[in-house]
């Protein structure tokens, strides 16, 4: 009698056999360490991140709702100006400066951020993205003490095990590989990256180019500190 062979789980059905620890899930506190964090979302190098997502973003939502595209042209130019969803008027009081890089329903063109501002901070952590059809987060690749950047979830107080289990068992991809590589595939992936070499904003042959692009052919980011 032929002996029967043992299925080869893929990595997604490994996962699934060994979930988190939901229940220990924490995200980094964005507003709390907003000095910190705040250079390196506002810096020339995310925005080479940010910006080509978001007319994606913005190019994918005209095609399913079938009106035209027209990128935004507001100051000050930040992802949130690409937030077609009012969920900031229901918050009272002064809003988190963070909030200007939140974008509702926009976590798989937002997680790339996520990443970059992650491990140039905190570059002792193995960051990863997890990503599944219902949303996409960073992690730090910890089982047991799940440690989330998001800044999505975070600004609309969902749950950072909500987070995790939204996402899991996902796409898990290398540590530091962004979702969405061909977009901005020479940004670079550590705090000194390839900030002497030029970039390129990729959106549709022919695509459109807004005032707030930093990252066109002719143009290249400084070096040193200040590239960040």
């Amino acid at each position: 009698m032929p002996k029967s062979k043992t299925p080869t789980l893929t990595p997604k059905k490994q996962r699934l056999l060994n979930p988190p620890d939901y229940s220990k899930a924490i995200y980094v506190n964005v507003q709390k360490y907003w000095r910190r964090l705040s250079p390196i979302f506002r810096s020339q190098r995310a925005a080479c991140i940010w910006m080509p997502c978001m007319l994606e973003y913005w190019m994918t939502r005209a095609d399913e709702y079938k009106y035209e595209f027209k990128p935004p042209w507001n100051e000050p130019y930040f992802p949130a100006i690409f937030d077609s969803c009012d969920w900031r008027f229901e918050r009272r009081g002064r809003h988190p400066a963070y909030w200007d890089f939140v974008v509702h329903g926009a976590c798989h063109w937002i997680v790339d951020l996520d990443l970059f501002v992650a491990i140039n901070a905190y570059p002792e952590i193995p960051w990863q993205i997890l990503s599944s059809q219902r949303h996409s987060t960073v992690w730090n690749g910890d089982l047991r003490e799940p440690l989330l950047f998001d800044v999505n979830y975070l600004a609309l107080d969902v749950p950072p095990a909500e987070a995790l289990q939204t996402a899991w068992p996902g796409r898990l991809l290398e540590p530091s590989r962004y979702l969405k590589e061909y977009l901005h595939p020479l940004v670079g992936y550590g705090p000194r990256g390839d900030a002497n070499r030029s970039l390129r904003l990729r959106t549709s042959e022919g695509g459109p180019r807004t005032k707030g692009a930093v990252c066109s052919n002719n143009e290249t980011l400084p070096s040193g500190p200040q590239a960040l």
